[in-house]
């Protein structure tokens, strides 16, 4: 696993329309309704002030790194390999979304392909 030092004046993730996310969405939506399993994940959703809070708690928190695991060890594990993303929107109560300038946030560099943010693999 490369991990290299960050390029200067770069940064993980972007803001992208909300029509470049939604089309991402609906393309995986699609497959996996295809596929008829229920078990598909499609989303995850937690508390903002959770993360609010999370977030706040250091200065030195620089990126935001999102972690592929398993808390089921029975559970199949499909990678998430190229071709996929991960989409942030920000959800009120009564959950309607809640964009940045008309935009939601993506772009966020996968390792193993780009590992220059990447923590190390065990979290201590």
């Amino acid at each position: 696993m490369e991990n290299t030092t960050p390029k200067v004046g770069t940064t993980p993730g972007a803001f992208i329309s909300t029509d470049d996310a939604n089309t991402d969405i609906a393309r995986y939506r699609d497959e996996v309704e295809a596929s008829q399993n229920p078990n598909c994940i499609v989303c995850y959703t937690i508390d903002a002030q959770l993360m609010r809070d999370y977030l706040n708690s250091s200065p030195d928190i620089a990126y935001l790194q999102i972690n592929v695991g398993k808390n089921d060890p029975n559970a199949a594990c499909m990678p998430l390999g190229p071709g996929h993303n991960f989409i942030f929107v920000g959800v009120d109560v009564n959950k309607n979304y809640i964009l940045y300038n008309g935009q939601v946030l993506d772009n966020g560099d996968p390792c193993p392909n780009n590992c220059s943010y990447a923590g190390p693999v065990i979290i201590k």
